[in-house]
Protein backbone atom coordinates (compact mmCIF):
# COMPACT_ATOMS: atom_id res chain seq x y z
CA UNK A 1 0.00 0.00 0.00
CA UNK A 2 0.87 3.64 -0.77
CA UNK A 3 1.70 5.44 2.50
CA UNK A 4 1.27 8.88 2.40
CA UNK A 5 4.02 11.61 2.10
CA UNK A 6 4.92 14.69 0.91
CA UNK A 7 7.60 16.37 -0.78
CA UNK A 8 8.41 18.77 -4.15
CA UNK A 9 6.13 21.74 -2.88
CA UNK A 10 3.22 19.31 -0.97
CA UNK A 11 2.94 16.53 -4.33
CA UNK A 12 1.57 13.50 -3.14
CA UNK A 13 2.77 9.74 -4.83
CA UNK A 14 0.50 7.65 -7.30
CA UNK A 15 -1.43 4.85 -5.30
CA UNK A 16 -2.11 1.08 -5.54
CA UNK A 17 -5.15 1.47 -3.95
CA UNK A 18 -7.19 3.74 -6.43
CA UNK A 19 -11.03 3.40 -7.58
CA UNK A 20 -12.91 4.82 -11.04
CA UNK A 21 -16.63 4.52 -10.09
CA UNK A 22 -19.24 5.72 -13.22
CA UNK A 23 -22.73 6.34 -11.58
CA UNK A 24 -26.25 6.36 -13.11
CA UNK A 25 -28.86 8.58 -12.00
CA UNK A 26 -30.49 7.98 -8.58
CA UNK A 27 -28.66 4.64 -8.17
CA UNK A 28 -26.26 4.53 -5.33
CA UNK A 29 -22.83 2.53 -5.63
CA UNK A 30 -20.61 1.25 -2.59
CA UNK A 31 -16.89 0.69 -2.09
CA UNK A 32 -15.19 -0.52 1.12
CA UNK A 33 -11.88 0.89 1.95
CA UNK A 34 -9.69 -2.08 2.31
CA UNK A 35 -7.65 -3.39 5.35
CA UNK A 36 -7.52 -3.40 9.13
CA UNK A 37 -9.95 -0.99 11.05
CA UNK A 38 -6.66 0.60 12.76
CA UNK A 39 -5.17 1.38 9.38
CA UNK A 40 -6.31 4.73 8.35
CA UNK A 41 -6.21 6.64 4.97
CA UNK A 42 -6.51 9.95 2.88
CA UNK A 43 -9.02 9.81 0.66
CA UNK A 44 -8.96 11.75 -2.51
CA UNK A 45 -12.18 12.05 -4.56
CA UNK A 46 -12.80 13.72 -7.38
CA UNK A 47 -14.87 14.31 -10.22
CA UNK A 48 -15.39 16.56 -13.06
CA UNK A 49 -16.23 20.20 -12.55
CA UNK A 50 -20.03 20.38 -12.50
CA UNK A 51 -20.59 16.86 -11.43
CA UNK A 52 -23.36 16.71 -8.68
CA UNK A 53 -22.11 13.48 -6.04
CA UNK A 54 -23.16 13.15 -2.67
CA UNK A 55 -20.92 10.84 -1.04
CA UNK A 56 -21.87 8.63 2.66
CA UNK A 57 -19.34 7.16 5.44
CA UNK A 58 -20.57 3.57 6.43
CA UNK A 59 -23.79 4.00 5.20
CA UNK A 60 -25.83 4.37 1.96
CA UNK A 61 -25.60 7.76 -0.05
CA UNK A 62 -29.74 9.31 -0.60
CA UNK A 63 -30.02 12.88 -2.51
CA UNK A 64 -31.47 15.30 -0.50
CA UNK A 65 -35.09 16.35 -0.70
CA UNK A 66 -35.84 19.00 -3.12
CA UNK A 67 -37.27 22.21 -1.01
CA UNK A 68 -36.48 20.72 2.11
CA UNK A 69 -33.31 21.28 4.91
CA UNK A 70 -32.81 17.96 6.00
CA UNK A 71 -29.86 16.75 8.39
CA UNK A 72 -27.98 13.71 7.55
CA UNK A 73 -24.91 13.09 9.11
CA UNK A 74 -22.06 11.61 7.35
CA UNK A 75 -22.85 12.51 4.25
CA UNK A 76 -21.25 15.31 2.32
CA UNK A 77 -20.79 16.85 -1.27
CA UNK A 78 -18.06 15.91 -2.89
CA UNK A 79 -18.24 18.60 -5.34
CA UNK A 80 -15.24 18.63 -7.55
CA UNK A 81 -12.90 17.79 -4.77
CA UNK A 82 -13.65 16.00 -1.02
CA UNK A 83 -10.75 15.07 1.06
CA UNK A 84 -11.03 13.35 3.94
CA UNK A 85 -9.95 10.51 6.62
CA UNK A 86 -11.44 7.16 6.66
CA UNK A 87 -10.28 3.71 8.08
CA UNK A 88 -9.75 -0.05 6.41
CA UNK A 89 -13.68 -1.41 6.30
CA UNK A 90 -15.26 1.90 6.19
CA UNK A 91 -17.95 1.99 3.22
CA UNK A 92 -17.88 4.98 0.79
CA UNK A 93 -21.46 5.39 -1.25
CA UNK A 94 -21.79 7.85 -3.83
CA UNK A 95 -25.32 9.09 -5.49
CA UNK A 96 -26.04 11.61 -8.43
CA UNK A 97 -29.12 13.37 -9.28
CA UNK A 98 -27.54 13.39 -12.94
CA UNK A 99 -27.97 11.34 -15.97
CA UNK A 100 -25.61 7.99 -16.74
CA UNK A 101 -22.28 8.96 -17.19
CA UNK A 102 -21.12 10.81 -13.86
CA UNK A 103 -17.50 9.45 -13.04
CA UNK A 104 -15.43 9.97 -9.87
CA UNK A 105 -12.28 8.54 -8.71
CA UNK A 106 -11.25 7.86 -5.20
CA UNK A 107 -7.02 7.70 -4.43
CA UNK A 108 -6.14 6.74 -0.69
CA UNK A 109 -2.39 6.76 0.74
CA UNK A 110 -1.83 4.89 3.99
CA UNK A 111 -1.59 7.61 6.82
CA UNK A 112 1.03 6.82 9.56
CA UNK A 113 -0.19 4.66 12.29
CA UNK A 114 0.78 3.68 16.06
CA UNK A 115 0.91 -0.26 15.28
Amino acid sequence: MTKFNTNFNATLPFTDLATVIQLGQATAVSMTVPGESWQKYRAEIRSISGDYIWVALNKTAVIPTPGAATAIPNQEFAGQELVRYVKGGDTLSFITTQTAGVQCGVSLLELPSAK
